[in-house]
């Protein structure tokens, strides 16, 4: 059986049982646009005009509201870390993520969830969380 005919059995059942993805599962998927995003800005020569409607289009999570990726270019400390954001999806209240914020990729190559009332988790797409 080909993984995407498994994914898609799973999905289902996931469905019909009434099981919601988990925030690490939004991270994971979420996090893969981001990546692709980030490897092709490296493959233009990092341009500072580069444009993200050109590789990705939005996907409306559970509430209808489009995913908003953008240009994130912040500096995270935390851990004793720190992390140079460069792109970003943001989500809404009662979106993907229990609470709003901004899932974000760095230079260094990690993802953080940087949630608007300041919780940050480090690699979200590899450990079970919350954003409650």
């Amino acid at each position: 059986m080909s993984k995407l005919l498994i994914a898609v059995v799973l999905f289902l059942v996931a469905a019909v049982v009434g099981c919601e993805p988990t925030e690490r599962t939004h991270a994971r998927t979420l996090g893969g646009q981001l990546r692709y995003l980030y490897q092709q800005w490296s493959k233009e020569g990092r341009p500072a005009s580069f444009q993200l409607t050109n590789y990705i289009t939005s996907i409306s999570d559970t509430n209808s509201t489009p995913d908003r990726f953008i240009v994130f270019t912040n500096t995270v400390s935390t851990e004793g870390s720190v992390y140079h954001c460069r792109f970003a999806v943001r989500s809404s209240p009662g979106g993907r993520f229990w609470k709003p914020g901004v899932l974000a990729i760095s230079d260094e190559g990690v993802l953080l969830w940087i949630a608007d009332d300041g919780k940050i988790v480090v690699a979200p797409d590899t450990k079970e969380w919350s954003s409650k």
